[in-house]
């Protein structure tokens, strides 16, 4: 009954810090990023967004396939 109690609890302690920090806006999903930039990325509608902070670094390093490690108005790179 005490394992019982104490999965209980723990899970109830997990869902509260869950749901705090969604409330406080740390929840990332990338799942509406089409083209990934150093400065930002382009949403599969084509509408720019900047990465919020600590946003570009997760993404670089989750998906280092989608991701190009210069700005998106970089001359040298041509313009999307």
């Amino acid at each position: 009954m005490k394992k019982l109690v104490c999965a209980a609890l723990l899970a109830g302690t997990a869902i509260i810090a869950a749901s705090s920090a969604n409330a406080a806006g740390i929840s990332i999903s990338f799942g509406d990023v089409g083209l990934a930039y150093s400065d930002g990325y382009y949403d599969h509608s084509h509408h720019w967004h900047n990465w919020r902070s600590g946003e570009w670094n997760r993404y670089r390093h989750d998906h280092p396939g989608h991701y190009n490690n210069w700005r998106h108005d970089d001359r040298h790179h041509g313009h999307h």
